[in-house]
């Protein structure tokens, strides 16, 4: 979509070239307060148990991507293995350890100015908990959008006290059709799965919240796994002809992705064959970490000891 690239893109000075206006392939998502980075939602097998969920004030460098996610997590809890890592939707950060006591130990010692900018001045600092323990949520589709959060939540305050709902916006503030709703009591997620949704004598279904995270590309050089915060190559990639310029001066008439080198998409494609592989990953990790996880699960009790 259009107005999503350019939301995600800098304001720019230079001539547009209208002949490759709607050209860049960018997936429909649901944004969160995550800088701006262009993402598609795929859904993710986490443990919830043996998962730790890190919110409210961290620090935007860790929106890179899992990688600085894990360079961050090891110089805090040395040798101590995951699983699997991302940034969610709304800016969380979800990490899976290897085993249930291993997460339970690192919420007990997680100190609040761990994954922050320390050198911004002080903060309320961020908040470690098990996923299971904050996993009551359900995700309503379908809600008209006329019927305000405020009233959603007045309809169910009997059934459900305390219950709070927000409605999924795109790129525009554009409401969407989906609400999530999040309760205080344990249980209460269950029985609205079981029970549905009464809205104006109308029953809608209710399904389980799952937690998302995104593919990041970068929409300085196209790649995967970084934003253009921090990118590292100077000159731009245009996503349409791989040549180096913004895209809004791109005269090509050929097209060719920077990433696979096929003349048959642009670099903002979800069907090129590096995007998928990226994805895929994302989706699978036990299977891509399989060869490292044996080893480093050897030396985990171990290390557990002295870090805790």
């Amino acid at each position: 979509m259009m107005s999503e690239i350019l939301t995600a893109m800098r304001p720019s000075h230079r001539k547009t070239n209208d002949s490759y206006s709607g050209k860049l392939d960018y997936p429909n998502s649901y944004h969160g307060p995550t800088c701006n980075i262009p993402e598609k939602a795929v859904k993710t097998n986490v443990k919830p148990a043996q998962t730790v969920v890190v919110s409210k004030d961290i620090s935007c460098s860790l929106s890179k991507g899992s990688s600085e996610i894990k360079k961050e997590f090891n110089k805090l809890y040395e040798g101590v293995s995951i699983e699997n890592c991302f940034a969610s939707k709304g800016g969380s950060i979800f990490i899976e350890l290897t085993n249930e006591d291993v997460a339970k130990k690192v919420v007990d010692n997680w100190k609040t100015y761990y994954f922050t900018d320390r050198d911004k001045g002080p903060k309320e600092g961020t908040v470690c908990k098990l996923l299971s323990s904050v996993q009551n949520s359900v995700i309503v589709k379908a809600v008209p959008t006329d019927l305000a959060e405020e009233f959603i939540e007045k309809s169910i305050e009997e059934l459900y006290p305390g219950a709070r709902v927000k409605r999924f916006v795109k790129t525009g503030n554009v409401k969407l059709r989906t609400v999530k709703i999040d309760f205080i009591i344990p249980g209460q997620s269950d029985e609205m799965i079981k029970n549905g949704l009464l809205l104006n004598n109308l029953l809608f279904r209710a399904e389980k919240y799952i937690p998302r995270q995104r593919v990041i590309q970068c929409y300085h050089c196209y790649k995967f796994g970084h934003v253009a915060k921090f990118c590292h190559q100077k000159k731009p990639t245009c996503p349409f002809c791989a040549q180096a310029h913004y895209h809004e001066e791109c005269d090509h008439t050929r097209q060719l992705c920077c990433n696979c080198l096929s003349p048959n998409h642009y670099a903002t494609n979800r069907n090129c064959p590096k995007f998928q592989a990226v994805l895929e990953k994302i989706k699978n990790p036990r299977e891509t970490n399989n060869q490292n996880s044996q080893h480093e699960s050897q030396n985990l009790n171990k290390n557990l000891d002295n870090d805790f």
